[in-house]
């Protein structure tokens, strides 16, 4: 890449229906190890997604606790849970069908891990 201005196309096309979750993008004209990469936290995921109820997260490091917060609409929080280690569901079954937001962080330092939606039906 060269200094100024330039446009990024992301292009998908499905038989079925699909969803992309574009949350991280990271530009740079160094290399990777220059870029900061190495300091992202790791891709975690909701599934499923919608939901019944409980709710299992991919991608969590099995020797580590988490804090979850549930918030709706508005940000008022809803819900939260820990998971402690090997850990990897919680439950929303309590909450009305909508669209909630949850928020992971390591149980020990506070780092935010992730913010991802989910849907409640």
């Amino acid at each position: 890449l060269s200094a100024g201005s330039h446009t990024i196309r992301v292009v998908g096309s499905s038989a079925t229906t699909w969803q992309w979750n574009l949350d991280k993008i990271i530009l740079s004209t160094g290399s990777v190890r220059d870029s900061g990469l190495d300091t992202i936290a790791q891709e975690l995921s909701l599934y499923p997604n919608p939901t019944t109820g409980i709710v299992s997260v991919g991608g969590l490091k099995k020797d580590m606790s988490y804090n979850i917060s549930v918030f709706n609409v508005t940000g008022v929080q809803v819900s939260s849970a820990i998971l402690s280690s090997g850990d990897s569901s919680f439950n929303i079954q309590q909450l009305s069908s909508g669209i909630y937001f949850v928020k992971i962080e390591n149980a020990i330092t506070g780092e935010l891990e992730s913010n991802s939606r989910i849907i409640r039906n």
